[in-house]
């Protein structure tokens, strides 16, 4: 792809993202207050408590390069750019409206901006959705409609867990197998092209751990793909806990992925939105710990803990030493059982 150069080059300008929380003193369920997390002792710290976005009732489905993603009660889709109040994009409806649970039937999306700088409208959104993790995708400022990404060619089930673009491709990670898919694309988004790539096997005995959810991250530096396992537990009052997290790192060479101890200066952040990574050495992320995984609740457990959506904290995996975020649940209790979400503030914005 003509433009994977320049578009490795402005990933590695990601801000540390922030969380959206609803403001306390808020009476009219519009108004967002912003946090920052990254300090020394993990304590939260308000930098902005004036965003408005849609009210607390509207579940947000995900988020991706500053983008935010709300779905409505006529099952349409509206992206929105918190730290830009002008941009809104309205998307037609993706699925049956008939579904029972709407804000389960979109799980996660991914944007991939091909020029940012001379085209920022020429991007692309992937989505997860249904019950049967589906992936669609659409160009909002080209098509009328969503596209299907078709069953693979072996005809073999796919279920997506997580996708994400790296180096001008998308990558898509499976569900229920340890697999991973990659699809090329052109420049005009006009064919797909399908290519496997092989993923370790990670065997699980106890019953009570497991691993509840895989994410896909770029390296800060653009250079390498990264899947995060992220293990948990069932416990009798809280739902989900998060135990640890096991980081790999895919070799193309060889077609796998190999586990590595050490991010480096790099710290992940994981949940709903489009995974990022951060380099903790520049001068925009000077308090962010490094070797370290920033992680929210996500819908992968927010039906366990609908009363207590706190599975939220710091991860060191150097250490092996977890630290939840101190949390004020009545901020949280105005979002229905739904949970905080990362927004990165953009940089270039479109």
């Amino acid at each position: 792809m003509k433009n994977r150069g320049k578009l490795m080059k402005l990933n590695q300008h990601h801000l540390v993202p922030k969380l959206l929380i609803p403001n306390e003193s808020d009476e009219t369920n519009t108004l967002w207050s912003v946090y920052n997390v990254c300090s020394k002792n993990n304590n939260i710290s308000l930098t902005s408590s004036n965003l408005v976005l849609p009210s607390y009732d509207m579940p947000f489905v995900g988020s991706s390069e500053g983008w935010l993603a709300t779905l409505g009660k006529d099952f349409k889709l509206t992206l929105y750019k918190p730290f830009n109040n002008t941009i809104d994009i309205y998307l037609p409806v993706l699925f049956d409206e008939l579904s029972i649970n709407r804000y389960e039937m979109v799980m996660k999306f991914t944007t991939f901006t091909f020029d940012s700088i001379s085209k920022p409208n020429n991007f692309i959104i992937v989505m997860i959705f249904g019950a049967y993790l589906r992936a669609a995708y659409i160009r909002p400022f080209q098509d009328s409609a969503w596209t299907i990404i078709p069953h693979l060619p072996n005809c073999i089930a796919f279920y997506y867990d997580d996708v994400l673009f790296h180096k001008g491709a998308l990558f898509g990670t499976d569900f229920h197998q340890s697999r991973i898919v990659c699809f090329d694309i052109s420049d005009d988004l006009s064919q797909l092209s399908f290519k496997w790539v092989r993923e370790i096997q990670t065997n699980y005995n106890n019953v009570k751990r497991r691993i509840d959810k895989k994410y896909l991250v770029e390296s800060c530096d653009g250079d390498h793909l990264l899947q995060v396992h992220r293990c948990s537990k069932i416990t009798d009052t809280n739902g989900r806990a998060t135990e640890y997290f096991v980081v790999s790192r895919l070799s193309f060479d060889q077609s796998k992925w190999e586990e590595i101890d050490n991010l480096g200066d790099q710290a992940l952040f994981l949940g709903d939105n489009s995974s990022v990574s951060i380099d903790t050495s520049s001068s925009n992320s000077t308090k962010c710990q490094s070797n370290c995984i920033y992680f929210t609740d996500d819908k992968g457990g927010t039906n366990l803990n609908i009363n207590n959506p706190l599975d939220m904290g710091v991860y060191n995996i150097g250490t092996k030493s977890l630290t939840r975020f101190d949390i004020d649940k009545n901020h949280l209790r105005k979002m229905g059982g739904r949970t905080p979400i990362w927004v990165v503030p953009t940089v270039f914005l479109p």
